[in-house]
């Protein structure tokens, strides 16, 4: 289950459950909390996240899940803060863990009760504040980045980098086409690009994403993080630099 989607269609339902519930909370599972400097925070108080394109990429997919206009992207992902109230718990379903970030801790009290009454959910902690993390990704397999000399790159709501000028277009294209990309510069020409690269449990095969800056790049690592419990991604790595 899409955790947005499911605070935002019950938390306004839901009764504060009682203090010995409280009492009875799990130990906060830091390692599940996604790595980062800071927290972007919408203004609705919908889930925080670690990068300004990780929050532009899921404010959409939230939006087509509930069939709405996601509204005016750079705004609601404009602000950003040193701190956000996280949760972890287990997905029943999935038996995977996960967290959930707010950006004050009334808010992600009001979600901990929706989380606690739930029987999808299991393990739930107490909100806790979490500021600055590192990421302890592995490097990138430099075998999977494309291989050639320079990169083309475009960025907007979107961002991503080719090797060609023709395969940059083609991608762009097909972005503006599935609509995650309202707003997206033409394909550019660049020295180097920023990739990091990701596995998926059972698998040995392993994909790339680049960027044409190491905040983008991050943005797209923040987003693998965050789906990796549903997701089975796995060895995702910290970006760096390609020529």
């Amino acid at each position: 289950m899409f955790v947005g989607a499911f605070l935002f269609s019950s938390v306004g339902d839901t009764k504060p459950k009682s203090a010995s519930k409280r009492r009875n909370a799990s130990r906060l599972k830091a390692h599940v909390v996604p790595p980062g400097n800071l927290w972007w925070c919408p203004a609705d108080n919908s889930e925080c996240y670690r990068a300004r394109e990780e929050c532009r990429a899921f404010q959409i997919r939230n939006a087509r899940r509930a069939r709405r206009n996601p509204g005016d992207i750079d705004r609601i992902c404009s602000l950003s803060q040193r701190r956000a109230a996280c949760l972890t718990y287990r997905a029943v379903l999935d038996d995977e863990e996960a967290a959930y970030c707010t950006g004050t801790m009334k808010t992600c009290k009001e979600a901990r009760s929706v989380f606690a009454a739930s029987p999808d959910h299991a393990e739930v902690s107490r909100c806790t504040a979490i500021a600055a993390t590192k990421l302890k990704g592995v490097a990138p397999t430099s075998e999977v980045i494309d291989k050639g000399t320079g990169w083309w790159c475009y960025d907007g709501m979107h961002s991503d980098c080719a090797r060609d000028e023709q395969q940059c277009t083609t991608r762009r294209a097909s972005m503006e086409q599935v609509g995650q990309g309202a707003v997206l510069t033409v394909c550019e020409e660049k020295d180097d690009a920023y990739c990091g690269t990701t596995g998926r449990r059972g698998s040995e095969i392993k994909v790339s994403h680049c960027s044409p800056t190491m905040a983008q790049c991050d943005g797209q690592a923040q987003i693998a993080w965050r789906l990796a419990p549903f997701e089975g991604y796995e060895s995702i790595s910290i970006c760096a630099s390609f020529k």
